[in-house]
């Protein structure tokens, strides 16, 4: 997907500035609400600041950063556009916040989309790193295990079979 971070002659640095700011922003939020350092601001930001370096030096991984945010950005505001909808043919405010507060479900699936979508941003910058070969060694053995069809399709019954009694038992 082209950008307007891809045009022009200074694309490098605009880039290389938007992935930096973007890591140090979204780093210092988590940080700060996650907690893991302790109510320390100061050791949030210092953190921060070092992962936001590290995301400026290692190329593939500000590659994936370029990738991933303008699909997660399309999303969220896809999502938005499909609440304001909801808002517009006549759900109140509160109802549409009770969706995700109360439903997991559509948190789930809002996840699962963001980790696929992450998954996308990983095999264009790394190549096709999920692809199940015939080789020797752990790493392939573990992917012909795990993607496995009857593998993946008693994954997908589990799933459906606990959302299923999720809903069946929450009714009565």
């Amino acid at each position: 997907m082209a950008t307007i971070l891809e045009a022009g002659p200074f694309a490098s640095l605009i880039v290389t500035t938007f992935v930096f700011i973007f890591v140090l922003v979204v780093g210092y939020a988590l940080l700060t609400k996650v907690k893991f350092f302790g109510e320390n601001k100061g050791l949030n930001g210092l953190v921060a600041f070092i992962l936001a370096l590290l995301f400026i030096v290692v190329p593939g991984v500000k590659n994936v950063v370029v990738l991933f945010t303008p699909w997660v950005t399309l999303f969220m505001i896809l999502l938005l556009v499909f609440f304001v909808l909801f808002m517009f043919l006549g759900a109140k405010e509160g109802e549409v916040a009770d969706v995700f507060k109360k439903n997991t479900t559509v948190l789930t699936i809002v996840i699962a989309m963001v980790i696929v979508l992450f998954l996308i941003a990983m095999t264009k910058v790394y190549g096709p790193f999920l692809t199940v070969d015939q080789q020797p060694g752990f790493w392939n053995t573990f992917k012909r295990v795990i993607f496995n069809p009857k593998v993946l399709g008693a994954l997908f019954i589990i799933i459906v079979a606990s959302y299923a009694i999720r809903f069946i038992g929450s009714n009565e």
